[in-house]
């Protein structure tokens, strides 16, 4: 399922404004539409049409997108290339980078808080 994910990012990146003349831009389009699924293609699409990125790009567990965290599973599925992960927030497809690291940053310890004394009973 990689490949599939693979193929939206060269999607993504030949939409209209690139530096490509459009009749090569065009001819490429075609290809890799083929070897997409048609049900994915419509989400695809659906983005385009509103002018979003479909596909959002993950670093640090966060989607470059709506920077949110991404959800621990879906990480998990983005590392072992399974199925077509979508952004549990914006809805758009997923993409992990090779030389990204998969799990999220440690989050930073918390500040100790001092020990607070409770009041003796009888005392006012």
């Amino acid at each position: 399922m990689r490949s599939i994910v693979d193929k939206l990012m060269a999607l993504q990146r030949l939409l209209p404004g690139g530096p490509e003349p459009a009749l090569k831009r065009a001819e490429q389009t075609a290809a890799l539409r083929k070897g997409i699924p048609e049900s994915l293609l419509r989400t695809f699409d659906r983005f385009v049409d509103r002018k979003k990125n479909p596909v959002a790009i993950v670093r640090n567990g966060v989607c470059s997108e709506c920077h949110l965290q991404i959800a621990i599973g879906t990480l998990g599925s983005l590392a072992f290339g399974e199925g077509v992960p979508q952004c549990g927030n914006c809805s758009r497809f997923l993409y992990l980078p090779e030389d990204a690291p998969v799990s999220p940053p440690e989050p930073a310890p918390k500040p100790k808080t001092p020990a607070r004394r409770k009041p003796r009973a009888g005392r006012a």
